[in-house]
């Protein structure tokens, strides 16, 4: 597993040790990768211009609010992964398809902000415990 999804399944403490030293920008380069997200949907969901993600690499660091999105985005995509029975491929669909329960947003565009990005979360233990579907 990748650095940046074993952070992300790590306790809430270690979590936040993480973030507070500083994350990374290798760990959203890692979720890029991993989620196969094109440069479009790069800049719509972090908000980030070409430019602004060229300085990001090359300070290597990423800004608090990036880190913390990134910390959801992966920890809302291992928990996806974990629901599918490690089927990658169908936790990256999960997390760009529009959810009812999520008022038509994708899991993907819901972890902008913590409380929908909660909310993605409790779909997917629903799912998880055999309460409803993913």
């Amino acid at each position: 597993m990748r650095r940046v999804l074993e952070w992300a399944l790590s306790d809430g403490v270690s979590a936040a040790r993480r973030l507070a030293a500083g994350v990374p920008a290798g760990y959203l380069e890692e979720l890029i990768g991993e989620l196969g997200l094109s440069g479009e949907v790069l800049r719509a969901v972090f908000g980030l211009s070409r430019a602004t993600w060229s300085r990001r690499r090359r300070r290597g660091v990423l800004s608090p609010r990036e880190a913390e999105l990134t910390y959801r985005i992966a920890r809302l995509y291992a928990m996806a992964v974990l629901a599918f029975g490690e089927e990658k491929a169908e936790a990256r669909a999960w997390m760009r398809r529009s959810h009812p329960e999520l008022g038509g947003l994708s899991p993907l565009s819901a972890a902008r902000l913590e409380p929908a990005a909660r909310e993605a979360e409790a779909v997917l233990a629903r799912a998880l415990a055999g309460v409803g579907a993913a």
